[in-house]
């Protein structure tokens, strides 16, 4: 396994979406769609629609326990962090990521998996590729689909009424309303900064700069059905060292979830390699 090109954790659990996820909805839309089809068009009674639902869901764990297993295999050998992975992975579905005696899959894909997390277990940490096309900096700034819309939200109902009445008390109103889709304009150009992560350390506004020598630990950790509608949220987390008196930060990722994560690893990985870096 010299030669692999290891991932995160956060790859490999997304990649679990693409390969275990996607497929499985599409093979259930595939089916439900057929079973309306077949409803209309021979006028079947509502109960054989319930039975076909029914059926499909029967069908579609066993293909999701599949599916998953080779996913599982591909993950325990490609994930740079085993124990990161572990604590990770195993939420929701995700806590069958160990092989059980329930799982779907042939003998040689069980086995194939027990031997693959046994060596993980002997060898748990793996180097990431150093990507040079990671910056030796990355800057969040606040989001600029928020200011946009806030800049057309504004804009709207400050020349809306004008045409229509352009009366005295309309621009009074229209004024003040305006200056503020102005100033969301400027946001769009100039957002905030809200973070800095670079191979010195990390910046945030809350606690200034630290270094890394500062930082017990740092990492982007997803958070399955917190966010709005049981949406996933990718939150960066940094522990300072007690010494600091400093409590632990969190911020929401709204976007470069997946690059922050890579960085913050890469970042810390040289960091072990060479510490004169960060001086």
């Amino acid at each position: 396994m010299e030669n692999m090109k290891y991932v995160t954790t956060n790859q490999a659990i997304q990649k679990k979406n693409m390969r275990v996820g996607l497929p499985s909805f599409g093979v259930m839309f595939i089916l439900w769609t057929l079973i309306i089809i077949f409803g209309v068009t021979y006028d079947l009674h509502p109960f054989w629609g319930v039975l076909g639902v029914v059926a499909s869901i029967l069908l579609i764990i066993p293909l999701y326990s599949f599916l998953f297993a080779k996913w599982a295999i591909w993950a325990f050998e490609h994930v740079n962090d085993f124990h990161e992975f572990i604590r990770k992975g195993s939420t929701g579905v995700g806590k069958y990521i160990l092989p059980t005696k329930y799982c779907v899959c042939s003998k040689n894909d069980k086995e194939k998996w027990h031997n693959i997390v046994k060596f993980r277990i002997e060898h748990p940490i793996f180097e990431l590729f150093d990507d040079y096309t990671i910056p030796k900096e990355l800057t969040i700034t606040e989001s600029r689909g928020a200011n946009f819309f806030f800049f057309l939200l504004f804009s709207f109902f400050s020349l809306y009424p004008l045409p229509k009445h352009n009366t005295t008390k309309d621009v009074i109103i229209a004024i003040p309303l305006f200056m503020i889709a102005l100033y969301f304009l400027y946001k769009l150009y100039n957002p905030n900064v809200k973070l800095v992560i670079s191979e010195k350390g990390i910046w945030n506004k809350k606690n200034g700069f630290q270094n890394w020598d500062n930082i017990q630990e740092a990492y982007v950790d997803i958070r399955v059905g917190q966010g709005y509608n049981g949406a996933t949220l990718h939150v960066l987390v940094i522990h300072y060292k007690n010494l600091l008196g400093l409590k632990k930060w969190e911020y929401i990722l709204s976007e470069k979830a997946a690059k922050i994560d890579i960085a913050l690893k890469i970042y810390q990985q040289r960091r072990e390699k060479d510490g004169e870096i960060y001086k």
